[in-house]
């Protein structure tokens, strides 16, 4: 065969070959690693969770959840190894995009990140000090409670100069019988669980921390009675945000005070 006749034939098989399609990743693939990833973060496995997410972000880096395993990623790089320039970087991309679930978690990282400081789980029975101030975790306990995340929500006993003040979060349910069945703390300001549901046992936590005022974090209630006459029944004193506009907390060596934006009250709390 020729030269001219070999380049002819190859030719032809170039032009009558089928191109071959681009191999895509598995997408299949790629969800496993996302779901292994995130079992890994949440059972505190920083490194084979860092590792998922990277090999995730490999592959899809402009795929739908790139975001949400960006956020994982530099969430573990900050809890873990502590590596707080490979966080802020993966958690920068991050900025702007508020429609994201993740989106005040992810600044908030970004935060610690940027100012190289350390993030800890708290856990029940860790005592924190800042200056006069002491924060005592009565839950959830290191293993956890069973139920939603509710369940789990951080509790607090913050004491100042003789005052005690307790933030609940969104405790309910499987969390809030533990607690419950805990030494009570009696309180002389309580942050009322869950918005002020009534699902948060406003009766039980009425008598078992027996504050005197209780302040409620809500929207518009879902009508009178209920919580509100669970605490006023032990003679608390119920202050809701949507009541009241912003509630402020002051305490002193003289004395604890509570003073509301909206309608201008100032409560004295005594000892």
């Amino acid at each position: 065969m020729s030269t001219r006749t070999g380049l002819l034939v190859l030719a032809s098989a170039l032009v009558l070959s089928p191109s071959l399609p681009a191999q895509k990743p598995d997408i299949q693939e790629g969800i496993q690693q996302l779901l292994e990833a995130t079992r890994a973060q949440k059972a505190h496995n920083y490194n084979q969770a860092i590792q998922r997410y990277r090999d995730f972000l490999t592959k899809f880096p402009d795929g739908k959840e790139a975001d949400t395993a960006r956020h994982g990623l530099g969430v573990c790089l900050l809890e873990g190894p502590r590596d707080y320039v490979a966080a802020a970087d993966q958690l920068q991309h991050l900025v702007g995009k508020k429609q994201l679930p993740e989106y005040p978690s992810a600044l908030h990282s970004l935060g610690l990140a940027r100012r190289g400081m350390a993030v800890r789980v708290a856990k029940a029975g860790d005592v924190f000090t800042a200056g006069a101030v002491t924060l005592e975790v009565l839950h959830p306990p290191a293993e956890g409670v069973p139920g939603n995340e509710n369940a789990r929500s951080l509790v607090l006993a913050v004491r100042h100069a003789g005052h005690t003040i307790l933030l609940t979060g969104d405790l309910e349910g499987e969390g809030m019988r533990r607690v419950l069945a805990l030494e009570p703390v009696q309180c002389h300001v309580l942050m009322c669980p869950h918005h002020g549901s009534r699902a948060a046992d406003p009766p039980g936590l009425s008598q078992w921390s027996r504050p005197k005022v209780v302040i409620s974090c809500q929207g518009a209630p879902r009508g009178r009675g209920g919580t509100v006459d669970a605490y006023a029944a032990r003679g608390a004193q119920f202050l809701s945000t949507w009541d009241e506009g912003a509630v402020t907390v002051r305490s002193h060596v003289s004395g604890l005070v509570v003073e509301t934006f909206r309608t201008g009250q100032r409560i004295v709390v005594r000892r």
